[in-house]
């Protein structure tokens, strides 16, 4: 898969047995790899995801964890995101999962300059969502998202603003569409806007 700036591949790491709603659906057309970590003792999967498997056989690979210790997956899934950012360090790495105890993972892997998430929602993993198609109320909600995550790299200044959004939006919205996001987070008293530019965040 291409690796450059201009497409960053995507790396989706799931803990399946922490999360089994997965729809290889959104995988489609993009440059995103899914790896499925499953505990030895699961031997059967949905007919769905397993015909999703098939189809998209050169996107997704399927590791299984042999040990039967409680952290055994958690281990072997941490030790494969290793070895994929090795290969590819400007990759994107996602961890699909509710347990907040590869969070240390995630900041360690930020803190060695390699982009890394810990997500709950295979469908919420923001290369696989069709922003385009959210409603104006689902675009503020999916901004709000993105800045609390990055709060201490927000943009001061309105014009800087507008180009953030639209970067989150992989640029697939109108100058009019971004204008309406910032009025709508200004609206609900999320950011403040002087009228010199300036921006302030009460997310």
């Amino acid at each position: 898969m291409t690796t450059d700036a201009a497409i960053r591949t995507n790396y989706i790491f799931v803990d399946y047995e922490n999360v089994q709603e997965v729809d290889l659906d959104l995988i489609a057309g993009k440059a995103v790899k899914v790896f499925l970590v499953v505990g030895q003792r699961r031997k059967t999967l949905p007919s769905l995801l397993a015909r999703q498997i098939h189809r998209y056989h050169d996107q997704v690979e399927w590791i299984e964890s042999e040990g039967a210790s409680p952290n055994a997956l958690d281990l072997v899934l941490a030790y494969h995101v290793g070895l994929q950012a090795k290969v590819d360090p400007n990759g994107y790495y996602h961890i699909l999962a509710r347990d907040k105890d590869y969070d240390p993972l995630i900041e360690h892997m930020r803190g060695s300059g390699i982009r890394a998430s810990r997500n709950e929602e295979f469908a919420r993993i923001p290369a696989l969502v069709v922003k385009g198609r959210l409603s104006l109320a689902e675009r503020v909600e999916w901004v709000v998202e993105r800045f609390q995550k990055s709060k201490a790299t927000l943009p001061k200044r309105r014009r800087s603003l507008l180009t953030t959004i639209n970067a989150l939006f992989q640029k697939e919205l109108t100058d009019v569409e971004v204008e309406e996001i910032v009025t709508a987070l200004v609206a609900r008293k999320l950011i403040d806007v002087t009228p010199e530019g300036a921006v302030a965040y009460q997310l």
